[in-house]
């Protein structure tokens, strides 16, 4: 199940349930990994045809926080399974709600450690 407050996106695979997040941890861990700032990563994602390496890899750092024990290379054989559209679909679920959640989040009063 969705939970909208963390901005997950939930999904079916190989029988099994994930969640996708695309918190500050992962996004610097892709980041990193990727030598490329998010907003360039996200503008490859629209473009007419992303890189699979950037798909894969945008995948995975989604589901990292709740899955640290999806590498790489399972995250691959995830997207084979439920296609590259959906893939990408969650994905971009995933980054929207994940930024919308942390923008309501630094928003409320006192949610701000002093």
């Amino acid at each position: 199940m969705d939970n909208p407050k963390r901005g997950e996106v939930s999904f079916e695979a190989d029988g099994k349930t994930y969640k996708m997040h695309f918190s500050t941890n992962a996004i610097c861990a892709l980041e990193e990994a990727l030598d490329q700032d998010i907003g360039t990563l996200l503008d490859t994602m629209d473009g007419e045809s992303p890189s699979m390496r950037v798909m894969r890899a945008l995948f995975q750092a989604g589901l990292s926080d709740n899955h640290p024990q999806v590498t790489v290379y399972d995250a691959g054989a995830i997207i084979d399974e439920i296609t590259l559209a959906k893939a990408g679909e969650l994905i971009s679920s995933a980054v929207e709600k994940s930024f919308l959640a942390a923008e309501a989040g630094s928003a409320k009063p006192g949610n701000r450690k002093r």
